[in-house]
């Protein structure tokens, strides 16, 4: 008869010791992988990402910046865990949505490293959950602060390429009028800002239109105001005043009746500097829509505005000596130089 052993020997189990870990190392990864990620908790991520793109234009990026870095560090280490695939991919979303705001607050704010920090975050969360008009809108976003760092072949570049991932959705209207044209725009494209300001008007007339002026963090359609307002800006970089002055004519009403004061503002300065640029410049009325927007950004002087606004200075410069802006240098001097930590100043 066979002999029968009555258990493993002594180097069975010195080999088994070695190749598998000690019980309280498992059960320490299995609390790490333990966590609430509830529908409830991301319901709640995805309310205060609601929350931000309501408020944004009248509390500004100093204000909300502080309580939005802090929920995003939060959550950085459920990111980590292990979770069910929904409840991953919604946790995912609401970090590269949470990472794209603040690289929107950084550009706002004049740090633009940040901002491209903060938007590479943002691409790596939304690819990683491959979300298209996730990755369309952190180019546009990406494309935004490399026009005001002024890397405009780069900020085309970023627009075109998010227009890859946006194909005809709502994302694209964005991309096409306040990257592309706008950039084109600066690099004297002046065909290609015709093509690209056409293209997002026929995009626009696929869609159902938004009222007023929709947020310019939102994470939706472009509304026809804000559209204009764009056309407007590339239109002045080309030095067409007159076509200028016609696109920021159609979204000026609709900012007055909206929330936006950045909005009002910038459609003023782009009103300004076009009527400084035509062959017979309203200095009276430059000068005017000048002092209507810096009172309307007073305290949400943001980095487009600062921008702005020393470039329209700049432009009513050469007519100092004329009395109806004699008084402006000073003005923009101070305003420049008085803004409190409180408001969006750099």
């Amino acid at each position: 008869m066979p002999h029968l052993s009555s258990g493993p020997s002594e180097p069975s189990i010195t080999r088994l010791s070695l190749s598998v870990e000690q019980p309280a190392a498992i059960l320490a990864r299995v609390r790490a992988h333990a966590s609430d990620l509830t529908d409830t908790l991301l319901d709640d991520l995805d309310a205060h990402v609601t929350r931000v793109v309501e408020q944004y234009e009248q509390d500004g990026p100093a204000a909300l910046a502080p309580d939005l870095v802090s929920q995003r560090q939060l959550i950085q280490p459920l990111l980590q865990a292990w979770h069910r695939a929904h409840h991953r991919d919604r946790l995912f979303r609401a970090a590269a949505r949470m990472s794209g705001q603040l690289s929107y607050m950084a550009i706002n704010l004049g740090h633009f490293d940040s901002a491209r920090a903060y938007g590479l975050e943002a691409f790596s969360l939304a690819d990683h959950v491959n979300d298209d008009e996730l990755r369309a809108w952190v180019r546009g976003t990406q494309s935004l602060t490399e026009y005001y760092a002024a890397s405009y072949g780069q900020a085309l570049e970023l627009a075109r390429d998010g227009r890859c991932y946006a194909g005809g959705g709502q994302q694209a209207v964005r991309l096409a009028v306040n990257g592309e044209a706008r950039a084109l725009g600066k690099l004297g494209e002046r065909s290609a800002v015709d093509r690209a300001i056409g293209e997002a008007y026929d995009l626009l007339d696929a869609f159902p239109r938004q009222a007023g002026m929709t947020p310019c963090i939102s994470f939706g359609l472009y509304s026809e105001a804000r559209t204009a307002a764009n056309a407007a800006t590339a239109r002045l970089a080309l030095a067409q005043p007159v076509e200028a002055l016609a696109y920021a004519g159609r979204a000026l009403e609709v900012v007055d009746a909206s929330p936006s004061m950045w909005s009002r503002a910038l459609v003023r300065l782009d009103m300004a500097a076009a009527v400084t640029s035509t062959s017979r410049p309203d200095l009276e009325h430059a000068a005017a829509l000048m002092r209507e927007a810096m009172t309307a950004a007073n305290t949400h002087r943001i980095e487009s505005i600062r921008q702005r606004t020393i470039s329209t200075a700049q432009d009513l410069s050469a007519w100092s000596a004329e009395p109806v802006v004699s008084e402006l240098p000073d003005e923009f001097t101070h305003w420049l130089a008085n803004g409190s930590p409180n408001h969006d100043t750099t």
